[in-house]
């Protein structure tokens, strides 16, 4: 089975996992951070689509993925992609982010 394997980059929140049920109350306290679903009902989900498009590509240039063969004792750390509108100085939406995050609180340590 061939999966991929995300080249770990140490940053200050690394260790900063938060339970699926943290995260999704996180993200639905603000009506302009959404997790994909709830972006693809918008109406400007074009842009959230464009978003999307260059968070990947960055990630695929960056080097920041390979796939690698899967270890029999370890499974796969999902994602989520979080989408969210900026605003600027007015109020007004300025730009369409995407972000994607890994699934810390699903992840065992040095084996996944």
């Amino acid at each position: 089975m061939r999966s991929l394997r995300v080249c770990p980059k140490l940053t200050a929140r690394a260790d900063m996992a938060v339970s699926a049920g943290d995260s999704y109350a996180a993200v639905s306290a603000n009506a302009d951070k959404m997790l994909i679903y709830q972006a693809r009902r918008e109406p400007d989900w074009e842009h959230f689509s464009m978003a999307v498009e260059a968070v990947f590509d960055s990630l695929w240039r960056n080097g920041t993925w390979e796939f690698v063969d899967l270890p029999p004792v370890a499974k796969v750390t999902g994602t989520q992609m979080l989408c969210e509108h900026k605003r600027g100085a007015d109020g007004a939406v300025s730009r369409h982010k995407a972000r994607c995050v890994a699934r810390g609180d699903t992840q065992v340590y040095l084996v996944d």
